[in-house]
């Protein structure tokens, strides 16, 4: 089990880095600035829980038993959860502190749907205890849709230059080829377990 919170925490330790090693295409507030390295560090832990979730045998290795790997996943997502609600919080206070107009772009205004989906399905999940297992997994697949909603949130929104070649870009787009691709397998090509 250390080797896949090893993993996980080197994941997002190296998104923390990168944003650190980037700089917006044009001057932002510092708390701006910090609200866009949660979703980045959101994004990071979902693409990671999609990853865990896929149960490939070199990803189980990293954890030793699928209990232990189920329960990362879980502690990934909520607090993948949690940096959401972060990034959201602190929009809305530089907006409203700093006397920030809001983004109007349509992309800017779809996070916060994908912020309701997510928090909606992990509750789903938490409370997913109580369905049969073959219910609960129907519904846990959707968690796709609000990350794939995320990416474009972030892909249109971002001022870190996600399509640039800067460190926090490449990383980013990384995660979200190894994110995209562990959803599709589970989705579509994973065997359903029992």
């Amino acid at each position: 089990m250390k080797k896949g919170l090893t993993a996980v925490g080197l994941m997002l330790v190296i998104t923390v880095t990168t944003w650190a090693l980037s700089t917006p295409a044009n001057p932002i507030l510092h708390l701006f600035a910090v609200a866009q390295l949660c979703g980045a560090l959101a994004l990071t832990g979902f693409a990671a829980g999609l990853v865990i979730s896929t149960r490939l045998p070199v990803i189980t290795a990293l954890f030793v038993d699928d209990h232990k790997m189920t329960t990362v996943h879980k502690w990934v997502g909520i607090v993948s959860v949690c940096f959401v609600l972060v990034h959201i919080g602190l929009l809305v206070y530089v907006t409203v502190a700093d006397n920030v107009p809001p983004l109007t772009s349509m992309l800017a205004h779809i996070g916060p749907l994908a912020a309701t989906c997510f928090v909606g399905l992990t509750v789903i999940a938490l409370v997913g205890a109580k369905m049969k297992h073959s219910t609960w997994l129907a519904i846990h697949k959707f968690m796709a849709v609000p990350y794939v909603i995320g990416l474009v949130h972030y892909y249109g929104c971002s001022f870190f230059k996600p399509l640039g070649l800067t460190p926090l870009s490449i990383w980013m787009d990384l995660l979200t080829l190894a994110g995209l691709s562990a959803a599709v397998y589970g989705i579509f090509l994973r065997r359903p377990t029992t």
